[in-house]
């Protein structure tokens, strides 16, 4: 707000009629299992340089499709700068009137409804591994983050929208426990005009999974499903655990070679080069005369589960007596 008010003020001095303009600011506000919110000001500056109108709404999305489920107006205010004055070592008075305003929407109502971010927004380092093709965002110039029809739709040119490096259009990163949205600036002249956007679970899911990408693993089989993968990767873990050996990390990875997929089930090495002795000690206790393999083509990856296994229990935990009846206070 104050740097929008120092841009309309520095305009004074300039004695031609500006164009008519709208710049619109939505900034992440939380989000909840099923939706995400933002607040957006929209601003117009009525076609000159002594009013501007301000209309600010509180949205929430569907994290399922990112499509809008409602917007409330929260406010339309009229800013008025005295024309009149004149005086160049103070600011010009300005009036503000309030046209609409809806009071149904409290504070209290959204932080119970969406959880808001507890730190500052940040830029990750992964944001610099991003970058344009063929409209589209791409992390490594392989995964397609934000698809050409995304940007498309916040009816920008897309010249302008990939004018700036990527590193530079991003101007804040927020995540929860499923998604990752991007705070995008949609105008390369000032930092008024940004959008959020919502990377599905999906996307979200494999984009994290490449951030954390090894360049290197210990390859174990090949599948050519991932139920198959997941089986083996099971008993692979029972048979070394029975020779008490706890050492096994295994993923199992997507791999995309042209029309070529595999699910290749591998051991995460604990650090980088890979210690010749670890993978012996790895082969000793599998059964499996493993080997090394690039993550060139590496595309997804998941974690060996059971989904009927029940969780350990721990032997020294003892149920606690309650008296038979509860309603009178057991005697010493």
């Amino acid at each position: 707000m104050k740097l929008l008010i120092i841009w309309l003020i520095s305009c004074l001095t300039v004695l031609a009629t500006p164009d008519w303009a709208n710049k619109t600011n939505e900034t992440y506000l939380g989000s909840n299992e099923k939706f995400y919110a933002t607040f957006v000001t929209d601003t117009d500056n009525q076609g000159s340089y002594y009013e501007w109108r301000e209309v600010k709404k509180f949205n929430e999305y569907s994290k399922q499709d990112g499509s809008i489920i409602n917007s409330t107006i929260i406010s339309d205010i009229l800013y008025s700068i005295d024309a009149n004055h004149n005086n160049p070592n103070t600011q010009p008075k300005i009036t503000k009137s309030i046209e609409k305003q809806n009071k149904t929407v409290l504070l209290s109502t959204v932080l119970t409804s969406y959880h808001l971010p507890l730190m500052p927004a940040e830029k990750r380092e992964w944001v610099n591994r991003l970058s344009w093709n063929n409209g589209k965002i791409v992390l490594d110039k392989k995964l397609v983050i934000v698809s050409n029809e995304i940007l498309k739709g916040l009816k920008i040119p897309m010249d302008l929208i990939t004018l700036e490096p990527v590193q530079q259009a991003i101007i804040q990163v927020h995540s929860d426990a499923e998604s990752i949205y991007l705070v995008l600036k949609v105008d390369t002249e000032t930092d008024f005009n940004t959008h959020v956007l919502h990377l599905s679970e999906d996307i979200t899911k494999q984009l994290r999974d490449r951030i954390n990408l090894l360049e290197e693993y210990v390859f174990i089989q090949s599948f050519k499903s991932l139920q198959d993968a997941n089986a083996f990767g099971l008993e692979l873990i029972k048979r070394s655990q029975a020779k008490n050996f706890y050492g096994l990390n295994p993923e199992i990875w997507l791999a995309k070679e042209g029309k070529a997929t595999h699910y290749y089930l591998l051991h995460r090495p604990l650090e980088l080069p890979i210690d010749p002795e670890q993978i012996k000690r790895l082969d000793t206790a599998t059964g499996i005369n493993s080997s090394t393999m690039k993550s060139t083509h590496f595309v997804e990856k998941w974690i060996p589960y059971d989904p009927n296994a029940k969780p350990p229990v721990n032997d020294d935990e003892e149920d606690e007596e309650m008296p038979e009846d509860l309603l009178e206070k057991p005697q010493e």
